[in-house]
């Protein structure tokens, strides 16, 4: 807690707008997730030749009009257009995000060097130049590596919570129990 609470007061206050837009980034891919882990059992009860429904919705009415081929191959086309989607916004993501950590990289690596240029003469003197270029590259692939961290984190456990809802929603009962058990090892 102390790594995010010192991360957090190292970003700037347009790098803290930035982790905000990150949040919206994760949360758009976040339902980007679900909705195709959720597509996936509408095609099974297609292809086991059940009762077609989708969470909170029971009735799939239109699907009753076409035949066994054609429902099976509306919902392979639909479920992999949306895992086109996930992806191409996935990869805008994962740019976005290595864009946002290589900017707080370069600027955390300027404030740590002009901090030390600006040291007086004496400084200098006792201290090998590798040495100080040496710290500098450790502490920000230090910063920028528990960036990532909490950038990763944020968004995996948003994941996780949106698909342990939608668990929920569907299978209240197996999901709990499931959830249970696994807070007990854990």
């Amino acid at each position: 807690m102390r790594l995010i609470t010192l991360i957090w007061k190292t970003l700037a206050s347009s790098e803290k707008k930035k982790y905000g837009l990150h949040i919206l980034f994760s949360i758009i891919n976040t339902f980007f997730e679900t909705f195709l882990i959720a597509m996936v059992v509408p095609l099974t009860q297609i292809i086991m030749k059940k009762e077609i429904s989708f969470f909170f919705i029971k009735d799939l009415n239109f699907l009753d009009k076409l035949d066994y081929e054609q429902q099976v191959a509306l919902s392979l086309i639909l479920l992999i257009l949306i895992y086109l989607i996930k992806n191409g916004f996935f990869a805008f993501f994962i740019s976005w995000q290595y864009n946002y950590t290589s900017k707080f990289e370069m600027r955390i690596a300027k404030k740590l060097f002009s901090t030390y240029v600006l040291q007086p003469y004496p400084f200098h003197l006792a201290k090998s130049s590798g040495v100080l270029i040496n710290k500098i590259n450790i502490e920000v692939g230090t910063f920028n590596s528990a960036l990532k961290s909490i950038c990763n984190l944020s968004s995996e456990i948003l994941v996780l919570v949106a698909i342990s809802i939608c668990l929920l929603i569907y299978e209240p009962l197996g999901t709990s129990v499931v959830i249970f058990f696994a807070l007990l090892i854990f």
